[in-house]
């Protein structure tokens, strides 16, 4: 008996000693990673000052580990045990970790705590970013009436005017402190979804009363199309092409003192521009729009000093020449002939120009931008109508801008064989050598002016073999002879935005043929 107890309990101490035979042991519990984490939002914009608590989703739901950490990168916000704190403008990056490294990213852009206060920028008078804005910025006078509108939409600034009228308008104004310098730089970034006028930067005198056209300096405007500015003749001066829903960089490189500005779009340099408005102390920068279905925005808009690069980046001295050698118009020269006139492209080497019975025939060549201050223009030619009664324009400078004579600046011609000016009030034949000038048929001559846009006058030269005197007949001529100095025909159209060379003939009879139209910029 004792011997069967005692093997019992040998056997009951082995089966205890067994391995996962302990009844109160638990096994090991399996350790669950993240799979992936997200954060409530990917994007955020903040006013400095504001804040925000992240709130991370880490799934799944039963990972055994669901901390994260946060990381900023960028100086525009901090944060702390998931607490945001926007600092200064500009943007950051927030990335969320988990303990196994999945990451989340929000990307933070910090603006202006109070949209009522300018903000600055080094080496700038003005600058706006539109795009670091919450609303429209309260320091700009507003001008917006009837159906305009003026509201912040993707980054920037959009003006409209949905319908139009008298009353309707949408304007920004913003008014320096004290008068800008001599130079200086307006740029801005611009986009048109519309092909309607907007007045895209003008530049005004010190005024409340902007319908004042008398107090605008400076201005350009986005119209059917074109970037286009007005001297004061009206808006017909397209200066470069745009395209609806394209963002511009564009600029005004202004110089006070010549009363003139470069336009710069995307980094091409339009020629020199008058002011409007000459003798006008440029206090005011306004933009918007008052006509029907209007629709422009802005990114950025800024005002700064100009500097020698600035000035150096203008284009290069004009430098034009239509050698009419061919069978064809060149592309960019107009001819019009009208009631038996005839412009025949067709000579060698020459274009053929002539009234037989009546009319007139012309060619012409426009410059989309200003000439410089001081320039040349020259024709070579071959006078072939010395008869009474004949006329052949054979250098017309003009302002485009301007219509009939009072667009005249230069106005040469040779009317019944006599070399012929307008000093302003009549045509007049161009003394020389003791008599007056006499073109000979068939003969081969260059006329060429020599221009001063500031003090509205220009030099006359010619260049021949032979001329006939009034007073001792045939003389030899030779290169460059300068015949005088006269002031221009027309004193309100001496300093164009945009000129016109033509030349044509415009009485019965009349007939010539040009080799060249040049035009070139003078040294000062």
């Amino acid at each position: 008996m004792m011997k069967k107890k005692i093997a019992a309990a040998i056997l009951t101490l082995c089966i205890l000693c067994l391995p996962g035979c302990h009844k109160n042991e638990q096994p090991p519990v399996a350790t669950v990673e993240p799979t992936s984490i997200t954060l409530d939002c990917e994007t955020l914009m903040f006013a400095i000052g504001e804040t925000h608590t992240f709130t991370a989703t880490v799934l799944p739901e039963n990972a055994t580990d669901k901390s994260v950490s946060y990381m900023v990168t960028g100086e525009a916000a901090t944060v702390e045990n998931g607490v945001l704190t926007a600092v200064s403008v500009g943007t950051a990056t927030v990335t969320a970790t988990t303990v196994n490294e999945l990451t989340a990213v929000c990307v933070v852009t910090v603006t202006e705590a109070d949209d009522g206060q300018e903000q600055t920028k080094d080496g700038w008078i003005y600058y706006e970013d539109f795009s670091s804005r919450k609303a429209v910025p309260t320091y700009f006078a507003q001008d917006v009436q009837g159906l305009g509108r003026v509201e912040l939409e993707d980054g920037a600034l959009r003006m409209t005017t949905v319908y139009g009228g008298a009353s309707d308008r949408a304007f920004m104004v913003y008014s320096f402190k004290t008068a800008l310098p001599e130079t200086f730089v307006v740029e801005a970034q611009v986009c048109s979804d519309s092909l309607a006028f907007a007045n895209l930067l003008f530049l005004y005198g010190l005024t409340d009363n902007y319908s004042d056209t008398s107090k605008i300096a400076a201005n350009v405007a986005m119209d059917k199309g074109s970037f286009k500015n007005n001297a004061g003749a009206g808006w017909n001066t397209s200066i470069m092409p745009y395209d609806n829903g394209v963002w511009y960089e564009v600029s005004m490189l202004v110089d006070t003192t010549a009363s003139a500005y470069w336009l710069t779009v995307d980094g091409t340099t339009s020629g020199r521009m008058s002011f409007r408005n000459r003798n006008i102390e440029i206090r005011t920068l306004r933009f918007g729009s008052e006509t029907a279905w209007a629709d422009v925005s802005y990114r950025h808009i800024g005002v700064r000093a100009a500097n020698q690069d600035d000035f150096a980046a203008l284009p290069s001295a004009l430098d034009y020449t239509c050698d009419f050698a061919g069978t064809t118009k060149p592309q960019d020269i107009v001819s019009v002939a009208t009631d038996g006139g005839l412009v025949d492209f067709s000579t060698d080497g020459q274009v053929a120009l002539s009234t037989p019975t009546s009319g007139t025939a012309s060619v012409s060549k426009t410059f989309a931008q200003s000439l410089e201050r001081k320039y040349a223009a020259e024709v070579t030619f071959k006078n072939q109508s010395s008869t009474a009664n004949t006329f052949a324009n054979v250098l017309f400078l003009k302002n485009s801008a301007l219509s009939g004579t009072a667009a005249n600046v230069v106005t040469i011609a040779v009317e019944s064989g006599n070399l012929r000016y307008h000093n302003g009030s009549k045509w007049a034949t161009v003394p020389y050598d003791g008599g007056d000038m006499r073109l000979i048929d068939d003969a081969q001559y260059t006329v060429r002016v020599e221009c001063d846009g500031e003090a509205q006058i220009y030099k006359l030269y010619i260049s021949g073999t032979n001329y006939i005197n009034s007073t001792s007949g045939m003389r030899p001529l030779g290169d460059n002879i300068l015949l005088g100095t006269f002031p221009f025909r027309n004193k309100n159209a001496g300093d164009p935005d945009a000129i016109e060379l033509a030349i044509g003939a415009g009485k019965n009879g009349t007939k010539f043929t040009v080799e060249r139209l040049k035009v070139y910029a003078l040294d000062d």
